[in-house]
């Protein structure tokens, strides 16, 4: 297998994330993130990120991947110098470091698909983890919130209560954890609630089929239920 040595790794789906440093008193600045095939090991894409270190706060391994900075850091706005569309939805960044810049990319080549800013209203809330896939990114807060936003215009369009979200890009629909037990599903264009479903046991992981039809909910009871999708 690959030697680690000094990088640090961590693994999103088919993607080994390995994080490098030029600076070897510092892990703050001069890092370079690199997207490594799992199976070969070989060198998918490198991004070189000299002012600010990134945090990854995304772990489904089948959709985008999401890294956060703050955002009125060096770092996010030297991401928005250096990509057009971005530097013309935020011509001024009034943000504070309490609020976080999330940037979308793509797992396999490391293209920016799009970025949004989470404002916490004065460190309100903090973040703990956010999902992108297809045309949005959810963010979770830690007040058992699911913050909403289009990708496309980097807006929030709503808020969700839940947490851990799966988002299913091609039938627009949100699964997100509730009460124990409790599963909500909703549909991303209206925000509208389609489903509701209540286990016996807490739900460990949920998942959406890759023929769009389906969904997998596992309990800690170690069952496995695969539900039907409704109509849209």
């Amino acid at each position: 297998g690959m030697q680690i040595g000094d990088s640090r790794i961590s693994q999103f789906g088919s993607i080994l994330l390995r994080t490098t440093t030029k600076d070897k008193n510092s892990w703050t600045h001069n890092v370079v993130v690199e997207g490594l095939d799992a199976v070969s090991g070989n060198s998918l894409w490198s991004r070189t990120f000299p002012k600010e270190a990134p945090r990854i706060v995304s772990y489904r391994g089948e959709t985008d991947l999401v890294i956060s900075l703050p955002a009125n850091s060096d770092g996010a706005k030297l991401e928005m110098d250096v990509n057009p569309a971005l530097r013309q939805k935020w011509p001024r960044l009034d943000a504070t470091a309490d609020d976080y810049f999330l940037e979308s990319l793509a797992p396999r080549n490391g293209n920016v698909l799009g970025a949004v800013i989470v404002r916490t209203g004065k460190g309100s809330f903090r973040l703990r983890n956010a999902e992108a896939a297809g045309a949005w990114l959810v963010a979770a807060d830690s007040s058992n919130r699911l913050l909403v936003y289009s990708l496309s215009t980097g807006e929030r369009a709503g808020i969700l209560f839940g947490r851990q979200p799966v988002i299913c890009a091609a039938s627009a629909l949100l699964a997100a954890q509730n009460e124990r037990g409790q599963l909500s599903l909703y549909d991303l264009n209206t925000l509208a609630r389609r489903e509701q479903y209540v286990f016996t046991s807490p739900i460990v992981y949920t998942a959406f089929a890759g023929d769009q039809r389906r969904f997998l909910v596992l309990t800690g009871n170690q069952r496995a239920y695969t539900i039907q999708l409704p109509s849209p």
